[in-house]
């Protein structure tokens, strides 16, 4: 994404090319912004996109503040994926690595080893097709709303008898798909989540390119565990949430983070895991994030008033009031 923004902010005219595809019109580039309006017979210069290397991006007509892509998405009701598709043929390239020379956060991440672009391979969104408009019971009772589950394009395979989520990189591409099994998964002695379409998550936050809108530049940034808190939240109509795949956060992930340009993350990890493990991520991301104004919390049930011990629930696990009175509650910031 960084280095989309930079390709772009080199040829300004690409950024005309992008805004064109989109059908926004009267497009003026002058030294250090681009004018223009939303459609043919609003306001001309209602948006205005900075010609700074972050791309940010302000509709003063419905006051929404954002990025150059985060503006399209809200205003053109396009998908991330689908962006980034067409600035990327608007560029000319296929793919692309973020740039190793650049230093990000005062050369910070300069220290840590770069992974390739192909060690995170993508995959055809036709494959979805296989399991898309196949909504199901155990997602709805979980507090996952019909509406999320089509918009996180939620499906079934039939094969595996399970409920197919696709996970997406940062750019909004297809990366692989896991499956929650839909039987009883302990009597049958099966993993209740278990790959369909294997892939490092390590490598990727759930949500992200859902909700690439409402995440850029959030207040509020929650992380949890797994991808169903995501949608948990979603369905609360809190678009801010991202999920790690698991308990431990890594380094790309914290990465991906620091993109957002978040005021706030705060943890929600799942009932019953150790106080080492939980200190250990705060305080890897703590490090990581050293160079920012990002203040890092958490929120947790040390007496178990919300969350029955030994139950493993996630913090959205009983909906959004119970959700709200524990934040309110047992936020701490570290």
């Amino acid at each position: 994404m960084i280095e989309l923004k930079k390709q772009l902010l080199d040829n300004p005219e690409h950024i005309r090319e992008l805004l064109e595809e989109y059908d926004f019109h009267n497009i003026k580039i002058n030294s250090n912004e681009i004018r223009c309006g939303v459609e043919e017979d609003t306001n001309s210069t209602s948006v205005r996109i900075r010609l700074e290397k972050s791309l940010k991006a302000s509709d003063f007509g419905r006051d929404y503040h954002g990025d150059i892509f985060s503006l399209i998405m809200t205003l053109k009701d396009v998908g991330l994926g689908e962006i980034i598709k067409t600035t990327k043929d608007i560029l000319g390239i296929s793919f692309f690595e973020f740039n190793k020379k650049e230093r990000i956060f005062g050369g910070f991440y300069d220290s840590i080893k770069k992974r390739k672009t192909s060690e995170l391979k993508t995959l055809d969104n036709s494959i979805l097709d296989n399991f898309k408009n196949k909504y199901n019971a155990l997602f709805t009772k979980d507090g996952i709303s019909l509406e999320t589950q089509k918009k996180y394009q939620i499906g079934i395979d039939f094969d595996s008898y399970r409920i197919s989520v696709p996970w997406f990189n940062f750019s909004g591409e297809l990366v692989g798909i896991e499956g929650r099994y839909m039987g009883d998964y302990k009597e049958d002695e099966v993993s209740k989540w278990f790959p369909i379409i294997a892939f490092p998550k390590s490598m990727c936050l759930y949500g992200v390119s859902f909700n690439y809108n409402h995440l850029y530049e959030a207040k509020r940034i929650y992380i949890g565990e797994s991808s169903k808190f995501s949608m948990q939240l979603d369905t609360m109509g809190i678009q801010t949430g991202v999920s790690l795949g698991g308990n431990a956060i890594h380094r790309e992930q914290i990465k991906q983070l620091s993109w957002l340009n978040p005021e706030e993350i705060v943890f929600c990890f799942d009932e019953g895991l150790s106080e080492e493990l939980v200190n250990r991520q705060i305080e890897k991301t703590k490090l990581m994030t050293k160079y920012t104004n990002i203040k890092v919390g958490i929120i947790r049930d040390p007496e178990n008033k919300f969350l029955p011990k030994g139950s493993k629930c996630s913090p959205t696990d009983l909906g959004k009031e119970r959700f709200l009175e524990l934040e309110e509650s047992y936020l701490e910031w570290r």
